[in-house]
C-alpha cells in the first residue's frame, strides 16, 4: 500500500469540519498532514510502514521547524522508537504543537493481532496532537515540557503494553557547567484476559518492569539525581511524586493490587521499578503507573543532538490455566530518548 500526501483540498474540508464540531478519522493507508510540521500515517500487518523511512521523514520536519520563523531556540527533546523482531508498524505520528514542542506516536503489532483497537489508539492521538484546538498541556513550573512520545505494543491473544514518555528540563538551574533533565515514564499493561476477552483470550498480568537508563547518556557525567516512588509501596493507594532539584516537578497516579520495589541502582545511573499482582482485579484488567526519575549532565559546549536515556518496560502475561507448566509471555517496549540543541 503507498501512502499519499492529503490534498490541500482535503486540509480545508477537515478544517471546515472541525470548527463544525466533528471529529474526522484519518484514512487507512493514507499519511495525514495538517502542516507542514506533522505528518500521521496508518497501514495494516499486510502493508507495514518502514521505521527508517519514517525517522527520516521525522527528521526532515525537525529540519524545516528549526528554520521557521517559529522556532523559538529552545531544545527539542524525543526519541527513537525501538521495534521488537517479528513486529510491524501499523500507524505513526509526530507533530509540533503551537509552543513548538515535539509529540511523537508509535503503534506495533505482530501477525495475527487485530489492529482494530491499535488504530483506534492511533486516532485518538491524531485527534488530541495534530487536530485538535484545545490548549496545550501546561508545563510545570521551572520544567518546561521538551517533547512527549507514545508507544502501543499489541501481542493477541496476550496483551498490549502502553510505553510512553514526557520530558523536562529544569529551567531555573543557574550552574553555566551542568543541566538537570527528568522523565516521567508513563506505561501500563492491558492483559489479553481484558483486551481480548471476545476472542477467548485468558491471558492475564503476572509482572512488570521498567526502568530509565541514563548511563547511555552522551551529554557527559550523567549522574542519577532523584528518582520516584522510592522503597516498597503497596496497593491500594495514591502515590505523590515529586522530584527534585527544585522546583519540585510533581503529579500522582493510583496504586491498585499491586506492589512496586524500587530496585534503582544510583551506581549504574539506573532509575528502576518491579511491579508485583497481588489481587484479581489488578491481574485481569488495565493497570497503568508512572515513575520518573532526573539525572544531572554536563552542560553541551557545541549544538547538535546528544543521547539521554533509554526506556524500558516489560510487560509478563500468564495463562492462569496451564498449571503446573505455566506459560509466560514478554512485551518489551523501549525508546532512545535524546536532546536537540
Amino acid at each position: 500500500m503507498e501512502t499519499t500526501r492529503i490534498s490541500g483540498y482535503l486540509v480545508r474540508v477537515l478544517f471546515v469540519l472541525l470548527v463544525a464540531g466533528i471529529t474526522v478519522a484519518p484514512v487507512l493507508g493514507e499519511e495525514q498532514q495538517e502542516t507542514d510540521l506533522s505528518v500521521f500515517r496508518m497501514s495494516d500487518d499486510s502493508h507495514p510502514l518502514d521505521l527508517d523511512a519514517l525517522m527520516a521523514e521525522r527528521d526532515k520536519l525537525i529540519e524545516s521547524y528549526k528554520k521557521s520563523a517559529d522556532f523559538t531556540g529552545a531544545p527539542i527533546g524525543s526519541g527513537d522508537p525501538v521495534i521488537p523482531d517479528n513486529a510491524t508498524i501499523v500507524a505513526y505520528g509526530f507533530s509540533f504543537d503551537k509552543n513548538g514542542i515535539p509529540h511523537e506516536m508509535i503503534a506495533v503489532s505482530q501477525e495475527k493481532t487485530d489492529v482494530s483497537q491499535l488504530l483506534v489508539k492511533a486516532n485518538q492521538w491524531y485527534n488530541d496532537t495534530i487536530v485538535s484546538t484545545s490548549a496545550v498541556k501546561v508545563s510545570s513550573e521551572g520544567w518546561p515540557l521538551m517533547g512527549s512520545g507514545q508507544y502501543y505494543y499489541g501481542v493477541e491473544p496476550y496483551g498490549l503494553v502502553e510505553h510512553n514518555f514526557e520530558m523536562y528540563r529544569n529551567s531555573y538551574e543557574t550552574d553555566s557547567t551542568k543541566d538537570y533533565f527528568a522523565i516521567k515514564q508513563i506505561w501500563s499493561m492491558d492483559p489479553g484476559f481484558h483486551r481480548y476477552r471476545e476472542q477467548g483470550s485468558k491471558w492475564v498480568n503476572e509482572r512488570g518492569l521498567s526502568y530509565v537508563d541514563w548511563s547511555v547518556s552522551t551529554l557527559g557525567n550523567p549522574a542519577l539525581h532523584d528518582r520516584n516512588p522510592s522503597g516498597t509501596t503497596s496497593g491500594p493507594t495514591a502515590i505523590s511524586i515529586s522530584l527534585n532539584p527544585a522546583p519540585a516537578l510533581a503529579w500522582s497516579f493510583p496504586l491498585n493490587s499491586v506492589t512496586i520495589s524500587d530496585e534503582s541502582d544510583p551506581v549504574i545511573k539506573r532509575a528502576e521499578w518491579d511491579y508485583a499482582f497481588s489481587g484479581p482485579d489488578a491481574i485481569s484488567t488495565l493497570q497503568s503507573w508512572s515513575p520518573g526519575s532526573t539525572v544531572c549532565v554536563d552542560a553541551p559546549t557545541a549544538s547538535g543532538q546528544y543521547d539521554l536515556a533509554y526506556l524500558y518496560a516489560k510487560g509478563t502475561f500468564v495463562d492462569p490455566t496451564s498449571w503446573p507448566l505455566y506459560q509466560y509471555y514478554y512485551i518489551y517496549t523501549y525508546w532512545n530518548t535524546w536532546i536537540n540543541y
